[in-house]
């Protein structure tokens, strides 16, 4: 069995990759370097990439076989090549399918499915418990106004990877797509922690005005704030939804 290396500052053509891997079995060593001169490897039993015709998919990349860079290439089986001038990525449906696959958190791309139009960015928390978790609010510096009318509260604002909401409409997509937790997590100034978990969480879309549809199974250090507002719709300054008994 032959095998190809990648290393930083090197990359052959892909019309000779693919023709490489396809003429016979090859395996892939990554092997990266940083500025202290310490090496990472990754290391998989195969490697096999697509034509022209199918944009350079990467079909295969067999099993990670070891090495100490960890296996960040699993989640790009299937995906074709990208670059800037030829964006050719799929994107996933949440931030767990992700997590398989990437181990830092920040902004990607997802599409959840079934059913739902285009796909938007969010940001994707891979460090807290298990990772998987996608950031449907962030307030800390207090650097963006959440004085806001509802049009901007059911597209979103302020800054992903800051302080920010993710929007209605985004919310609404995510939770009829699958089943979803809920944390609120809040820090106090002393840096203690507490946090209030619900094991259901499902908002409804524009046409019900974004009814708060399922919020159950609550736990946590915080005391059951939110609870009460299941069943209520969302309101804003110019649009007061609230249920009153």
């Amino acid at each position: 069995m032959a095998s190809v290396t990648s290393t930083t500052g090197r990359c052959g053509c892909l019309r000779k990759i693919h023709e490489l891997t396809f003429s016979g079995r090859y395996e892939l060593h990554v092997i990266v370097e940083n500025w202290a001169g310490e090496q990472g490897v990754a290391k998989y039993s195969e490697i096999l990439v697509a034509g022209p015709s199918e944009k350079y998919e990467l079909r295969s990349i067999g099993t990670f076989t070891g090495g100490n860079a960890g296996d960040g290439l699993d989640w790009h089986k299937n995906m074709q090549f990208s670059t800037m001038d030829a964006d050719n990525d799929r994107s996933f449906e949440n931030c767990a399918k992700i997590h398989h696959g990437d181990r830092y958190s920040g902004i990607q791309l997802i599409h959840p499915q079934p059913g739902f139009g285009e796909p938007f960015e969010v940001y994707c928390e891979q460090e807290y418990e298990d990772g998987g978790w996608v950031v449907i609010q962030n307030r800390f510096d207090g650097s963006v106004n959440f004085e806001r009318n509802w049009a901007e509260y059911e597209h979103g604002f302020g800054d992903m990877s800051g302080e920010h909401w993710l929007g209605l409409r985004a919310i609404h997509e995510l939770t009829y797509s699958k089943q979803y937790k809920l944390h609120v997590l809040l820090e106090l100034a002393n840096g203690t922690q507490l946090a209030a978990k619900y094991n259901e969480f499902s908002v409804a879309g524009s046409s019900e005005l974004y009814q708060l549809k399922s919020l159950r199974g609550f736990s946590g250090d915080l005391s059951n704030e939110f609870g009460y507002n299941e069943g209520m719709m969302f309101s804003t300054f110019d649009a007061d939804n609230d249920i009153y008994f």
